[in-house]
């Protein structure tokens, strides 16, 4: 989905929740940026994992942006403009998990069953690499409970700021 905070502009809504898949990075460093990403001809698992995060997490991020670009605007036109234009105020929150989610799956594929680990090796994913993709394919229990647990444990986080954000 290209924009997908525009469905529920559209259909009105005052306030966004928009759940993201991707933990908040921290800046790199310029000795990170100027060492290869990759070392070798990547993998189907590399490239499966960067196509899917192009499709799924970069456009919410680049959404999320836009709609505070927007709301920036807003803020800073005239009231009486404000009234005559289609643009509104809509505050956005974005909610991330706290650890990135390639870690999360390399670490419980150690108890997926011995098939779907010979499938993960087999598409290139190693102990280093092609964790990004499985991320979005594993659906073994090992991994899907501990996701569970982990968004549960991160909405309980973000409790105080989520019950501010919705004025309760």
């Amino acid at each position: 989905m290209h924009s997908p905070l525009s469905p529920a502009i559209n259909m009105g809504a005052e306030k966004i929740i928009a759940i993201g898949v991707r933990h908040e990075r921290l800046v790199k460093k310029s000795s990170d940026l100027e060492t290869p990403y990759f070392i070798h001809y990547p993998l189907f698992a590399e490239l499966g994992g960067m196509i899917f995060n192009a499709i799924f997490l970069d456009s919410l991020e680049d959404d999320i942006e836009l709609s505070h670009s927007k709301n920036v605007i807003f803020l800073l036109t005239s009231k009486k403009k404000q009234s005559d234009t289609r643009i509104k105020h809509i505050p956005t929150m974005l909610l991330r998990p706290s650890i990135d989610l390639e870690n999360l799956v390399r670490k419980s594929a150690k108890k997926f069953p011995m098939t779907i680990q010979h499938f993960l090796k087999g598409m290139g994913a190693s102990s280093e690499t092609g964790w990004n993709l499985m991320s979005y394919l594993a659906f073994d229990s090992t991994y899907t409970s501990r996701l569970v647990e982990l968004g549960y444990e991160d909405t309980i986080l973000a409790k105080s700021k989520l019950t501010d954000f919705m004025e309760i």
